[in-house]
């Protein structure tokens, strides 16, 4: 979210219909800018001429769920004072860029006048903002800790958590995403559209709009992470428009990706971006951006809503930071440790290390015969990829062991299963044939191992979401 443009909506609608020179009407209320908690709105122009015949009031606003705005017609005025009470009753919260008023008014020659109102906001609707205890946790951690925040990913196979963490030199913000259709070698346009986004409202002012004293981090899965700065700008002519800016940070980001896996960010943020310090409650809304069925990018917050909602400090969940536990103070620990006994310590110390390193060994020991028998089950692969009628008992007699063994390596490292991943790297194959060659689709299903020109087309869409012919016709080297 760049910026967010509201008076060019009214633009084209105003100019057609002004016909009338003269300013012979302006709005008195409601105020713009104004913030409506009350389910009505007074809506009141200002006649300064007395051949009007009548004036016409519009609204636009947003739906529920629907991020596609509607205007409506709310009624027309034929006579002094030129006013009507909008019920907004059944109307949800308008935040962000909030409700754009017009007023049209026919004069006796059925000339027209048109003016604006934008910048109104409404937030009548009573929500229910979910709250999250930030516990202490020492500098440096990347992981996810217990009971994590849990996301709905906009895909079944997909899931994301999410943890939040403070300590004295920063407030951390986790995300591990698990997707077994990422790929680390997508463009980097793609990557950079992909990543974490966090929301911090240290005032906890709720206003429906993000100000210059609200903080919203971008952080992309390619390039650098960077602030967001907005500001609302009122004009003379009743627009309204939510600027904005960036800011580039040296932020220490830890960006982790898989290939069928999925990615995980560590993002600390610097106390000294809050003045050294966070208020013990605060507004805050995580936002993660991950690819949908259709390959376009899909935002999914924490605190939910529509895509402009999520954006709002108002909806933002409520977040309070956990007191420093007695036994994360390092230097009292440290006291009563040498209090206890150095001899002691040291003692107990040398036998919890000399029982945990054996198992550390042998787990790592484990992890590396894993991969390399994986290693030597994918070469083999490779190298048989094109083969048809490839079975999975036959693969496996081959390189002399079990089939349920080998498909539980090759599960465990791609989160598939024999057939997809034989599949898959055919899929590849066609890939770079139907980019470089010109050889017909049969050929190069025939070449690559497919029983099919109909096979290829269904696990090509099923791995790269668009069809051969599609990606020919976008990807082909001239």
């Amino acid at each position: 979210m760049k910026s967010i443009l509201i008076s060019s909506f009214w633009f084209f609608l105003i100019s057609a219909t002004t016909a009338h020179s003269g300013n012979c009407i302006h709005f008195v209320l409601p105020d713009q800018g104004s913030v409506i908690d009350i389910p009505s709105c007074t809506l009141q122009v200002d006649a300064k001429c007395e051949n009007i015949k009548s004036v016409e009031f519009q609204a636009r606003y947003f739906k529920t769920n629907n991020d596609t705005p509607v205007i409506s017609s709310l009624g027309i005025i034929s006579r002094p004072p030129f006013k009507l009470v909008w019920d907004v009753t059944e109307i949800p919260n308008q935040l962000l860029s909030g409700v754009s008023f017009l007023a049209e008014a026919t004069f006796s020659k059925d000339s027209t006048e048109t003016v604006k109102r934008e910048g109104v906001f409404f937030t009548h609707q009573k929500i229910t903002r979910p709250s999250l205890i930030i516990p202490y946790e020492f500098s440096g951690t990347k992981e996810l800790l217990a009971d994590p925040i849990v996301f709905t990913p906009p895909r079944s196979a997909m899931s994301i958590s999410g943890s939040v963490y403070w300590n004295e030199r920063d407030l951390t913000v986790i995300v591990d995403v698990k997707d077994p259709l990422f790929y680390v070698n997508m463009s980097r346009e793609s990557l950079a559209g992909l990543g974490l986004e966090v929301l911090i409202d240290p005032s906890s002012g709720r206003k429906p709009y993000p100000h210059k004293d609200v903080h919203i981090y971008n952080v992309p899965l390619y390039g650098n992470a960077y602030r967001m700065i907005y500001k609302p700008v009122y004009d003379d002519s009743g627009g309204f428009t939510l600027a904005s800016k960036s800011i580039p940070g040296d932020f220490n980001v830890s960006i982790e990706k898989g290939d069928f896996k999925g990615f995980k960010i560590c993002f600390p943020i610097p106390m000294k971006e809050f003045s050294d310090s966070l208020p013990k409650s605060f507004g805050m809304n995580l936002i993660v951006k991950t690819l949908g069925e259709g390959n376009q990018v899909v935002r999914t917050p924490w605190v939910k809503g529509n895509i402009l909602e999520a954006y709002s400090p108002f909806i933002w969940g409520t977040t309070s930071l956990q007191p420093k536990p007695f036994f994360k103070n390092r230097i009292l620990m440290w006291t009563i440790f040498f209090i206890s006994g150095f001899v002691i310590t040291f003692i107990i110390y040398q036998i919890l290390l000399s029982l945990k390193k054996p198992q550390k060994i042998i787990q790592f020991e484990r992890s590396e015969a894993e991969q390399q028998q994986f290693d030597r089950i994918k070469e083999a692969i490779e190298s048989k990829v094109t083969q048809k009628n490839l079975s999975h008992e036959r693969f496996a007699h081959e390189l002399k062991m079990s089939h349920k063994k080998l498909n539980k390596l090759i599960k465990k490292f791609t989160g598939m299963s024999f057939h997809n991943y034989l599949m898959f790297c055919r899929t590849e194959i066609a890939m770079e044939r139907l980019r470089s060659s010109h050889c017909s689709e049969a050929s190069i299903a025939e070449s690559c191992g497919f029983s099919s020109v109909h096979e290829l087309e269904k696990y090509f869409f099923k791995f790269h979401r668009t069809t051969p012919f599609k990606y020919r016709s976008q990807q082909q080297i001239s």
